[in-house]
């Protein structure tokens, strides 16, 4: 009988559902050998879209609505059921692609009673609204069992530093004088079993610190991209190497939260605990690290004010740098064939120079601190060691009590010494962390509580006096537009560059809202509608194609969750990309370099349009489809998409092409963001025909 661990079911699960996995998503199941947890099944359901049930049932009480489902076995082991036929169980396996059919008392012997039943979310989980320092102080309490751990850890690392002095100070004093040989044996020992607790304890507790900062840095990457994805299009920074700087930066944050901080941090309050043993063991010993203590903390805050300044500006800097650098990588190839190479190298090295200084800069910020201390530990030890000359020869110390001082002084000032190199880090995560966390806290297209689910879509598209400007300050883009396009329509729309065509598609999108007045999509304001529902229905071919590293059906398959073969090779057919699969050695497989280098012009938008028609959404919006096809696909294009849509499918297309006007109805012209025609394909035609010699200005097809 065939019998999996848990993660190959949850594997066939979502290969059943078509579900996105990640495959880190899975580490929170439990591995072969460990205690089942489904609470982190759970977890790993969520990470992939779906909605996990347990609960308690007999087989024969299983439904098709409980499908499909992992019944767990004696043992620990599970299988996935996913269909139930005439008393048969179908155990799907993807190591076993034909499964096997299993009876009801076949499975009844092995069977414990739990299943766990899945289910798509009916509402995709969203990101936290929450900012970073409120999203961290959550994460801080989910992971308190953690810090528990460290604080008790580091309670026992530090009470058993007083073991080295408390013997030092035995040794000199007690056993040097008698040479009590035995006891010094005892002794020795009981210290061996000191340094062994001492050596466990301190790498348990930098593992405790590290585990717990890889979830905050796995959970906290994954909820900022989550963020990003929801912020409106609209509020997004201009510069896209601010928001890449700004997700980098983040990385300092991660580097503070790393063992050395956090770890100075707890150690820092026992500064006290030694502090009062040295004042226990000779009083005025105790002024020695209170004075070193008294000079690193107003050094160390000084030092922090002036380099939190200088973070400032090295951040400014950086983020100029990061957006140029993004701009010529991505703009490579146009800046060496318009011979710009010199120019860009000029504005290259001012960006450098700038940053150069700036980073110089906040680091001599830091010098004093980091120059006094590196002495500070030094200091100490020469304090105590004059103070402790005068001590021993009024009679209030002994040498074994001066030994022990001088390493409790030692291991006080340790901490603090960790805590002000640590200032300059704490400067620039401060900064790192405002920036990103200025950048999620843009309006997000989900921030209403009462956005409208968009189970199906008839493709009913109303503009009710809808204008809409970049900036107050910049003119209209779109002027008082009113229009209906009806579901099924087949609708162009015309318009010089610059004219509003892209923006009033946009629209549609959800992408940019308007300035003034409404858009409605079935009747309801689109800004009132759940945005990830309603693009579930509509499919896009952009004006500039989008093309991303992995293979060719990856690409096709982008939004989607499963498409058959027939489905792809349809949708490529259509699209004029049939050929070059064909052409391809490993056909859906073959690989696509970043941005699509490897293809041509002609490929990627070719790509991009087959991806729109797997879809099959109710809308389909076609921006400048064949700009980049030659004439003879161009006419192929136009011949095969008749047949691939369908009677109720609402088409907008966007063409300077005449050929292809012939696949609408109806034609919508647009100048300086008014309609200035709106009628059937034939008038309109022959209106621009008509006014072509007249007026120049006049957008024609």
């Amino acid at each position: 009988m065939l019998k999996f661990h848990l993660k190959d079911c949850f594997l066939s699960v979502c290969h059943y559902m078509g579900a996105d996995v990640v495959s880190e998503d899975l580490e929170a199941l439990t591995r072969d050998g460990q205690e089942f947890d489904h609470w982190r099944l759970k977890q790993a359901a969520a990470y992939c879209g779906l909605d996990m049930i347990k609960k308690r049932s007999e087989l024969i009480d299983i439904t098709e609505d409980d499908l499909p489902c992992i019944i767990q076995l004696k043992k620990k082991k599970f299988m996935t059921i996913t269909e139930i036929r005439n008393g048969e169980y179908f155990v799907a396996s993807r190591k076993y692609p034909l499964g096997l059919w299993l009876s009801l008392s076949r499975l009844s012997s092995v069977y414990t009673g739990t299943i766990f039943c899945f289910s798509e979310q009916k509402e995709k989980a969203t990101a936290s609204k929450l900012l970073m320092p409120a999203w961290f102080r959550t994460q801080m309490n989910e992971l308190r069992p953690h810090y528990v751990q460290i604080l008790l850890a580091t309670v026992m690392v530090n009470l058993l530093t007083l073991a080295l002095p408390l013997f030092t100070n035995m040794v000199f004093d007690k056993l040097i004088p008698t040479f009590a040989t035995d006891t010094l044996l005892v002794l020795g020992i009981g210290m061996l079993v000191v340094v062994i607790f001492d050596f466990v304890l301190r790498w348990l507790r930098t593992y405790f610190v590290d585990d717990a900062c890889r979830i905050i840095e796995k959970r906290s990457e994954q909820f900022i991209m989550g963020r990003l994805l929801q912020l409106k299009q609209s509020e997004l920074p201009d510069s896209t190497g601010r928001i890449t700087h700004a997700v980098e930066n983040f990385a300092r944050v991660k580097e503070f939260l790393s063992g050395t901080v956090v770890l100075s941090l707890l150690d820092a309050p026992f500064f006290i605990l030694f502090t009062l043993v040295i004042g226990l063991i000779s009083g005025v010993m105790a002024l020695i690290p209170l004075g070193i203590a008294a000079c690193l903390i107003p050094i160390a805050i000084y030092s922090y004010r002036s380099t939190r300044h200088r973070a400032s500006q090295l951040t400014r800097a950086n983020n100029a740098k990061s957006a140029f650098l993004y701009e010529v990588s991505s703009e490579l190839e146009a800046i060496k064939t318009l011979g710009a190479t010199r120019k860009t190298q000029a504005r290259w090295r001012s960006l450098v120079t700038l940053s150069a200084w700036a980073s110089l800069a906040s680091k001599q910020s830091n010098v004093l601190l980091n120059t006094l201390v590196a002495s500070a530990s030094q200091s100490v030890v020469i304090g105590m060691l004059i103070v402790g000359v005068f001590q021993i020869h009024s009679g209030n110390l002994s040498s074994g009590s001066l030994f022990a001082c001088i390493i409790l002084g030692s291991r006080a000032v340790a901490p603090l010494m960790s805590l002000a190199m640590a200032v300059n880090r704490l400067s620039f995560s401060i900064k790192a962390l405002k920036e990103i966390n200025d950048l999620l806290g843009l309006a997000g297209e989900d921030d209403l509580n009462d956005k409208l689910n968009v189970p199906t879509l008839k493709g009913l598209i109303e503009f009710d006096k809808v204008s809409y400007r970049y900036k107050a300050t910049e003119p209209e883009i779109l002027k008082n537009i009113s229009l209906k396009i009806e579901p099924g329509e087949r609708v162009a729309i015309l318009g010089a560059s610059g004219s509003g065509k892209s923006t009033l598609i946009r629209m549609i999108q959800g992408l940019v809202e308007p300035t003034e007045g409404n858009v409605m999509i079935d009747g309801r304001n689109l800004q009132h509608l759940n945005l990830d529902h309603y693009r579930s229905h509509y499919a896009v071919a952009p004006q500039k194609p989008s093309v991303f590293a992995g293979t060719l059906k990856s690409n096709l398959m982008l939004g989607q969750r499963a498409a058959s073969t027939k489905k792809l090779d349809e949708a490529c057919y259509g699209a004029c990309l049939d050929g070059f699969v064909q052409k391809c050695s490993r056909g859906y497989a073959h690989e696509i370099m970043e941005r699509g280098e490897n293809l041509s012009g002609g490929q990627r938008q070719a790509l991009c349009l087959a991806r729109a028609l797997v879809r099959q959404g109710r809308l389909l919006i076609l921006d400048e489809p064949t700009s980049a096809y030659d004439n003879y696909n161009e006419t192929l294009f136009c011949q095969r998409l008749p047949g691939i849509l369908k009677d109720d499918q609402t088409l907008i297309l966007i063409t300077h092409r005449q050929n292809l006007l012939q696949l609408v109805d109806r034609i919508i012209v647009i100048s300086e963001g008014r309609i200035i025609g709106d009628d059937s394909r034939s008038r309109v035609l022959k209106e621009l025909n008509y006014q072509r010699p007249a007026t120049s200005s006049t957008p024609t097809a």
